[in-house]
């Protein structure tokens, strides 16, 4: 896995947080431009992963034989203490 990119990410490029500095001074302000830029420009690398025989409380991506097989997301912690 080389990245990952949240909607939190993408929210903080276009909205104004702090990598929206990114299209200001590589863009000029521009986010057509900005949109069209590949991916790697805003993931987050080095992910911390767990293996798929982890506990719930330590996962966040999944992988097995370092492939990505799954991801837990907030959402998922939520659904589980309905």
């Amino acid at each position: 896995m080389e990245g990952i990119v949240t909607a939190t990410d993408i929210v903080n490029y276009l909205g104004g947080g702090e990598k929206f500095k990114i299209i200001q001074q590589r863009f000029g302000g521009n986010l057509f431009k900005a949109i069209n830029e590949p991916i790697r420009l805003i993931m987050t690398k080095n992910v911390i992963s767990v293996k798929t025989s982890a506990k719930v409380g330590e996962a966040i991506p999944v992988v097995e034989n370092d492939r990505l097989v799954g991801i837990i997301t907030e959402r998922d912690f939520f659904k589980i203490i309905e």
